[in-house]
């Protein structure tokens, strides 16, 4: 039999889900109650998150094991969190969250911006590609690049920035989320651009 029932709308978490997630990916465990001055920094924060729980665990792990007050404050103060949110724009927490991120990861992270939404990306490749690209430097000399990558993209797992695949306990595989891929899209837009047949136009530069 079919038929039609009342449409069920998503919300966004309550003000208190956000904050125990927000505090499980921002300390480390038991660590919580000896920076009380940034929980409260962080119940700010969470609020101006909207109940999106990628905004909360991206801007949790960001600010993981840094006590520093002041980059807590700087976080809850940005001036990006009062720029007009349009229906396509991304969300201020993740761009918060990719400022926050060293050089080297930036220019790594905007080359997930070449592939399409939900693409299954193989380790090897993609820190191959960094590699060939020139994107990733060796400090001492003696490291072997494709360590040096691997290492990115555990930083960026450790971020939220990615979602691996777990193959017999060695995570070989992973995506990113759409609202990422996203935000990888917005940091490269000066840099690069996807296009397919549907493409009309193509900036100049």
């Amino acid at each position: 039999m079919m038929g039609t029932i009342p449409s069920h709308v998503l919300e966004g978490l309550s003000l208190g889900d956000c904050l125990l997630l927000f505090v499980k990916w921002a300390f480390k465990e038991g660590e919580v109650i000896k920076y009380p001055d940034q929980v409260e920094i962080g119940k700010e924060i969470v609020k101006k998150c909207a109940g999106v729980p990628l905004a909360v665990r991206t801007l949790g792990s960001s600010l993981f094991s840094k006590y520093d007050l002041k980059k807590w404050v700087f976080v809850r103060d940005s001036e990006i969190w009062n720029l007009e949110q349009k229906k396509d724009d991304i969300l201020p927490a993740l761009k918060l969250s990719y400022d926050q991120m060293p050089s080297c990861l930036r220019q790594c992270f905007a080359y997930f911006s070449l592939y399409p939404k939900d693409y299954t990306f193989y380790c090897d490749d993609i820190t191959r590609l960094w590699v060939a690209l020139g994107l990733v430097q060796s400090h001492n000399g003696s490291e072997q690049l494709k360590d040096i990558a691997r290492e990115y993209l555990d930083e960026l797992n450790s971020r939220s920035f990615l979602q691996y695949y777990d193959n017999i306990n060695i995570p070989d595989y992973f995506k990113v989320h759409d609202l990422i891929h996203d935000l990888a899209v917005y940091v490269a837009k000066e840099e690069c651009v996807a296009v397919d047949s549907h493409t009309r136009n193509i900036p100049e530069h």
